[in-house]
């Protein structure tokens, strides 16, 4: 499901004059009106919140006045976030997550259902070279968000390449102020051990202060605490 049609296909979504919708027990209909004919069976055993619900008396509701058709559940999400998770869920090719904006409403919605799978499945994908290398501050705080420590960890390594301060991305009004604040030390405490540990190099068996082997002197990392301490002029001998 490599394909753009993995994304904007619905898998799960059978058409009236298909029997094999006969095979389901259950219908998901979507807040614009799309219909995917899903097995309980596979949604209890992925989501704690469905084991629930189809554990108590189900009413009998059925869609466009057709008695034969299983009972139906709205949900609150789009068809778009539905035909991702079920592709998630089922045995069948993971979807291509193209953009952020698609990986934000599935967490929230893996999250509100308890899709526990998918959110494991979540942070692999925010781990990608697409996202996490290209869009690092965005990634972390959707991770810190839903809890994805790994993600998180590996999103705050790459920020370390950009800017942070005066950085400033939408999802950051997901994370209150003192996550976003932890993630601004780490970067200071890098810099100030990259710099260090960049300011020294062996020369004629000794160990030297020297910046001039340096391409540029604008690495991020070296905007630490202690810039003065990075100046390419200086060479001294450490004892």
């Amino acid at each position: 499901m490599s394909g753009s049609n993995a994304i904007l296909t619905p898998l799960f979504k059978v058409d009236e004059t298909d029997e094999d919708h006969w095979h389901t027990d259950v219908i998901l209909r979507t807040t614009d009106g799309l219909k995917f004919y899903v097995h309980t069976l596979l949604l209890s055993q992925g989501s704690p919140f469905f084991r629930s619900m189809f554990r108590l008396p189900q009413p009998q509701t059925s869609t466009d006045n057709n008695p034969d058709e299983p009972p139906v559940i709205d949900v609150q999400e789009p068809s778009e976030t539905w035909n991702l998770i079920l592709q998630l869920l089922y045995p069948v090719a993971d979807p291509l997550f193209r953009t952020l904006e698609q990986v934000k409403p599935v967490l929230e919605a893996a999250q509100k259902y308890q899709f526990d799978s998918i959110i494991a499945n979540m942070q692999h994908v925010l781990t990608t070279p697409r996202f996490v290398e290209v869009y690092p501050l965005r990634v972390y705080a959707l991770s810190c968000c839903y809890q994805l420590n790994d993600a998180a960890r590996a999103a705050a390594s790459y920020a370390l390449r950009l800017p942070l301060l005066g950085a400033c991305v939408e999802e950051l009004d997901l994370i209150p102020a003192s996550v976003y604040h932890r993630l601004l030390q780490y970067h200071m405490r890098c810099a100030d051990v990259a710099a260090a540990v960049a300011e020294f190099r062996v020369h004629d068996g000794v160990f030297v202060k020297e910046m001039a082997w340096l391409e540029r002197r604008d690495y991020v990392f070296f905007g630490g605490r202690h810039p003065s301490t990075c100046a390419a002029s200086r060479t001294t001998q450490v004892n």
